[in-house]
């Protein structure tokens, strides 16, 4: 039997990861790192986690930069799936410069400093999961080879962002295949999801709820030159493939077969437009899907409005899209292959997109929904409260 550490462990991926690995009996124990504590996922709740068939279930919170913590954490653990990572922010910021550290800082340092700490302590098996655009420069995407993106571009199409998910994985991989300090070799399995969707995920909901809220309720239809095409991956499906990997890096020779590889992970490589795929999350938040604008203009007046709020020294809090988000989004098409995926992984998709979306929008109805009632409720007692002071 082994032990596994999950870093993000309090995130949304961890939650269906572990959903998954809670009912295998090859596993001892599963420890969550993660600065935030352990919370399960509404809907996706731990059933066995009395029984005592189920690994035993042990969060370390810690930042990956604390290397004293660090080492505890993952002291005997035979395999680490690092799924920590500060991800795109696809609203407005007030400071870029602060934003970009903290991408370099949570992303690239911590991975470094978790590489670091595996090293130290001899832990043979790594599963990392990446971005399959991070490392993308400028322009369309699509059906090229999957070979052309295993360096650094000049520039990054998704900013800082993109350069420290990108680098991150690189230095994961320039590691494969060299001895640990207890003379073992050490492998891992680099994983590329697109643009991965489910239950749990709340930084998109979250997004159009925001920039609805400057629209009137709508959700304005951005048009690209490209039209925003991309691929998607349901979180569960991803999931499948993540825990194929165990199995794979734990017998030697097919570890060796995969180890520095990497996988572009989707669930059709059909793509589909950004607009028509949030249409059922936008709809299952009360709102809808607005009239359509040509993307650049929208580009422009958000490029002017930051320039004069900067200018003027001020956080304006604006509910849009950022630059990079807007042109990342909407305005380019990206295709990936998943050829290598297919060849070494049995993975089929459980279900359909049509059904993981409609599973995904009813998560969001009842989580969204419950936040208003709770809402609500709270504004009726602080007025009852003051209504029984007077």
């Amino acid at each position: 039997m082994i032990t596994i550490a999950i870093t993000g462990g309090s995130g949304f991926l961890a939650a269906h990861l572990i959903y998954r690995l809670q009912y295998r009996t090859d596993i001892k124990e599963i420890r969550t790192i993660d600065r935030k504590p352990f919370k399960q996922l509404e809907g996706l709740e731990l059933l066995s986690t009395n029984e005592k068939s189920s690994p035993r279930l042990v969060h370390y919170r810690l930042d990956l930069l604390d290397a004293t913590m660090l080492e505890k954490a993952l002291y005997g653990v035979d395999l680490v799936f690092h799924l920590a990572r500060k991800s795109l922010e696809l609203l407005q910021v007030g400071d870029q410069r602060l934003l970009d550290d903290e991408y370099i800082k949570d992303n690239l340092l911590g991975t470094i400093s978790l590489l670091d700490t595996i090293f130290k302590l001899s832990v043979p098996r790594l599963i990392y999961i990446g971005d399959a655009y991070a490392n993308l420069p400028f322009g369309d995407n699509f059906g090229t080879s999957e070979a052309i993106h295993c360096s650094l571009p000049n520039k990054f199409i998704l900013g800082k962002y993109g350069e420290s998910r990108a680098k991150a994985e690189l230095e994961g991989r320039q590691r494969c295949g060299k001895s640990l300090s207890n003379g073992k070799i050490f492998h891992a399995v680099f994983l590329r999801p697109v643009h991965i969707y489910g239950e749990g995920e709340l930084k998109l909901p979250k997004a159009l709820q925001r920039i609805a809220a400057k629209y009137g309720g709508a959700i304005p239809t951005l048009e690209g030159h490209s039209n925003g095409m991309h691929q998607y991956i349901y979180v569960g499906h991803l999931m499948q493939i993540v825990e194929e990997c165990i199995g794979i890096l734990l017998l030697e020779e097919s570890a060796i077969r995969v180890s520095s590889e990497y996988f572009y992970c989707m669930d059709e490589t059909e793509c589909t437009k950004f607009n028509k795929f949030i249409a059922p999350f936008v709809h299952s938040l009360g709102l809808k899907m607005g009239s359509s604008q040509w993307c650049w203009s929208t580009f422009l007046s958000i490029y002017f409005a930051e320039w004069a709020n900067w200018l003027r020294g001020k956080d304006p809090k604006l509910q849009n899209w950022s630059l990079i988000a807007l042109r990342f989004l909407f305005v380019y098409a990206y295709g990936f292959s998943n050829r290598k995926l297919s060849l070494l992984f049995r993975f089929k998709p459980e279900k359909s997109m049509e059904e993981c979306q409609a599973k995904t929008a009813e998560w969001i109805r009842t989580k969204f929904c419950k936040e208003a009632t709770e809402r609500i409720e709270e504004c009726e007692k602080m007025t009852e409260a003051t209504r029984a002071k007077g």
